[in-house]
């Protein structure tokens, strides 16, 4: 059990760094969102070990709905809403914080 927590923690440093990579990236391409949401929901199910069939099911939708969202084109957030902040002068940041239960 103790390998599998240390393969679980690896992979969640792994996924860490790219995270943080690709934020700095997508922030220096474009300025707009200064978050990876796709890539935060992917982190945030690694973290809560929980798959994204699990999470479609938690949130009572299919796991290839979820996938989609994840993996569409234009993002999560609005592109229009994107837009419009932009053009008064703003950058988004998403802030997460886990609740306590």
């Amino acid at each position: 059990m103790e390998c599998i927590e240390k393969v679980k923690e690896a992979w969640y440093n792994k996924l860490s760094d790219l995270c943080n990579l690709i934020k700095v990236m997508q922030t220096e391409e474009n300025g707009m969102i200064k978050n990876n949401i796709e890539v935060d929901v992917k982190v945030k199910c690694i973290e809560s070990g929980m798959t994204q069939a699990q999470l479609a099911e938690k949130i009572k939708t299919t796991s290839p709905y979820v996938n989609r969202i994840i993996k569409k084109q234009d993002g999560v957030v609005n592109k229009t809403f994107v837009q419009m902040l932009e053009a008064l002068g703003y950058d988004i940041e998403l802030t997460y914080v886990k609740r306590e239960d």
